[in-house]
């Protein structure tokens, strides 16, 4: 019956072991080797290098759509560069700050896609720091996929950008209008520069050069320096986000080889230890016991201390061999007395 029982116990426990089991494939190892670490330390350097990109990006282009914005009804008097001394005003030429055509699309670009970078690297990053050992596959594949993206978003607005740039126009000083033909919202009459479109940075460039603007040069020329910063900055802003892009792409293949059982330990339940390195050492420190373990490491056995000596092999044998001989003898005695004591049937 206790054998019985046994069993029914035995194979009871195999169930539950079973039914306990986490379902699914094992977790994703972590990989605790120098390919690992390096991809990791320039995720943390690409990143932080994305970031302070996107800072003064998003800053220059701030300051240029707000220059648009402000000087939209703005205007200079163009100054009689014959008459003597300079200076005068040449009746009522008042021009405005802006062409009537100029490209506005590529400064909102630049402004989103330096946003959604400045949003993006920040959050990599802290995810980076946060979960440094505990990074899974999935997390890898949905990195590629937004890195990815972002530098189709960092090309369009380079390429928008150069692109206004090389299609820009020219101002001439004999293409402003003859005639008045704008009027300011309080009924004033004025000059608007009508002949080609133009990008911010063309627009300011040439006007800062033009004796005919006066004053106004200064502005231009101020305006001039930072849209020739902020389209120059796009150049390794485009450039960090391809090397962010291919180092997410190369995480994700270089992290999912299978590696050798002596580079990666990992449980099957993901509540536990799921994709952490477990270190042999520790785990058998933890058997020993608390005699023997002294500052977490094995403690040496020292000179003076003598341990008994083990008799040998030769000498238990005959000892044993004599302790069976002298039981059997007995048991042969007392079977011999019972026998001899027990009542004889009549014959």
């Amino acid at each position: 019956m206790n054998k019985i029982t046994s069993k029914v116990r035995v194979v009871v426990g195999r169930v539950k072991g079973r039914n306990s089991e986490t379902p699914g494939t094992d977790p994703p190892p972590y990989i605790h080797d120098r390919t690992y670490r390096i991809s990791r330390l320039l995720s943390m350097v690409l990143l932080t290098f994305l970031l302070l990109l996107s800072i003064p990006a998003l800053v220059l282009k701030v300051y240029g759509y707000n220059f648009i914005e402000i000087n939209g009804e703005m205007g200079f008097y163009l100054v009689n560069k014959e008459s003597p001394g300079g200076g005068n005003h040449a009746g009522d030429n008042l021009v405005a700050a802006l062409p009537h055509n100029i490209f506005r699309v590529p400064e909102k670009l630049v402004l989103v896609v330096a946003m959604l970078n400045i949003l993006l690297s920040m959050a990599h990053l802290g995810f980076v720091v946060w979960d440094w050992r505990t990074q899974t596959r999935s997390f890898r594949r949905n990195a590629m996929v937004l890195h990815v993206v972002n530098s189709v978003f960092v090309l369009s607005a380079l390429i928008g950008m150069s692109v206004a740039h090389r299609d820009s126009s020219t101002f001439q000083y004999q293409l402003i209008p003859t005639e008045p033909n704008a009027v300011s919202p309080s009924g004033y009459r004025y000059y608007r520069y009508d002949a080609g479109i133009f990008d911010l940075e063309t627009w300011t460039c040439e006007l800062m050069n033009a004796p005919a603007v006066g004053d106004a040069m200064k502005d231009y020329s101020a305006q001039c320096q930072i849209e020739v910063a902020g389209r120059m900055i796009l150049v390794p802003f485009f450039l960090a986000a391809i090397a962010l892009a291919g180092l997410s792409i190369w995480a994700l293949i270089v992290g999912g080889k299978p590696r050798s059982h002596n580079e990666q330990l990992y449980t099957k339940d993901m509540d536990l230890e799921a994709a952490k390195q477990v270190q042999v050492v520790e785990v058998e420190l933890d058997t020993l016991k608390p005699e023997r373990q002294v500052d977490a490491r094995l403690s040496k056995i020292e000179e003076d201390t003598e341990e008994p000596e083990e008799a040998p092999k030769e000498a238990i044998l005959p000892v044993k061999a004599m302790e069976t001989t002298t039981e059997s003898v007995g048991r042969t005695n007392e079977a011999t007395e019972s026998r001899i004591g027990a009542p004889q049937p009549p014959q």
